[in-house]
Formats: structure tokens, C-alpha cells, sequence
């Protein structure tokens, strides 16, 4: 049985390597403010950001998003940099315990947020090498769960925190396990 993350890494291996595109599904893109909803509800707040442009991204970006960066411009900034900039997570958060987390796709593409021990690579081999990352956080190879979450375009998801929740009080590093470079910490204290 082949897991969905598993069949997205192969599409975006195969993306990368020869600018096809046409491997991901999107949930329902017809309502376009879907795509940047914010729903934080005065909970602190992460958000996955990108800049896609659905045409040459395909399937890979949400086809009612508005993103301006090309694959070919991606690919570029990715093969210079080790990084894209518009692919990233917008801050770190500091919360108190019992305080939700909302995490907030801001982008057209899908996104995970997944709790590591160490930044490492993620479950996109082509992505890992590209960005200096060829060793995935091992966290990024397993099925999804509280601490390993997709985020689609338009979607948020809550992490619940504090005794009992989600997340208990400490300190956490969360990466993409798709994009390896988006990167952020959550305090919980």
C-alpha cells in the first residue's frame, strides 16, 4: 500500500526533475477566499506560506490561488539558495499552555507541520538534496498524526497545548517534511 505522502514525494521528485507536472489533488478550489481564510479566533497563529503560480506548479497549487512565482523560478532559487523565500513558515510562536495553535495555509501548495527532535530532510528526496537536507528528520517518515500534519491550501488545522493537550508545555521545533527549509519553534510556557 502505497501512503499519500509516499505518492506526493514521487510526484515531486518527478516535478523537479523534469518540470512535468500534474501528480496532487487540492480539496475543493472553487471558492477562492477559501484559499486565505483566517480563522485564528484570537489563538496564536502559524502560518505556511508560498508563492506558486498554479500554471506552471499544475497540480502541485491550488489552481484559484494567486501565487507569482513560476516552477522554473522556484527550481532556480532552490538550486541557488538551498531555499525558496516565499516557501516558509511566517514566525515563531509563544504560547501559554491550554492556548491553542491554529496552523494557517496561506499558499497554494500542501504543507505539513511536523514536530522534530532535530531539522533534518523530509519526505521529498529530490527537495532534500536540493536543499542540503539528505537526511530526513525521521519524524517526517511516519504516518500523519497530532505532531505530523497536512495542511492543505486553505486549511487551518488547531494544536491543542498544555497539560493533556497536544503539545505540553516545553519547547518545539516544527518543520514542512515537503519543503525541509520552513522551519519555525513553538514555545508552550
Amino acid at each position: 500500500m502505497v501512503r499519500p505522502f509516499e505518492s506526493r514525494s514521487v510526484c515531486y521528485a518527478l516535478l523537479l526533475l523534469s518540470g512535468v507536472a500534474g501528480c496532487a489533488s487540492h480539496a475543493d478550489s472553487s471558492d477562492e477566499s477559501a484559499a486565505v481564510q483566517e480563522a485564528s479566533n484570537g489563538n496564536a497563529e502559524l502560518r505556511a506560506l508560498d508563492d506558486c503560480e498554479p500554471t506552471s506548479f499544475g497540480a502541485l497549487c491550488n489552481p484559484a490561488f494567486h501565487g507569482g512565482t513560476t516552477l522554473a523560478a522556484f527550481q532556480a532559487e532552490l538550486a541557488a539558495r538551498m531555499s525558496v523565500g516565499k516557501w516558509k513558515w511566517s514566525s515563531a510562536v509563544n504560547t501559554h499552555p491550554g492556548s491553542p495553535v491554529n496552523l494557517v495555509s496561506r499558499g497554494g501548495e500542501t504543507h505539513t507541520f511536523t514536530i522534530v527532535k532535530n531539522f533534518g530532510g523530509g519526505r521529498v528526496p529530490a527537495l532534500n538534496t536540493a536543499s542540503g537536507n539528505p537526511v530526513p528528520a525521521p519524524e517526517c517518515l511516519q504516518p500523519e498524526s497530532a505532531t505530523n500534519i497536512t495542511i492543505t491550501s486553505g486549511v487551518t488545522k488547531t494544536i491543542t497545548t498544555g497539560n493533556g493537550g497536544t503539545l505540553a508545555p516545553g519547547h518545539y521545533k516544527g518543520q514542512c517534511c515537503i519543503h525541509p527549509w520552513m522551519r519555525t519553534e513553538i514555545d508552550v510556557r
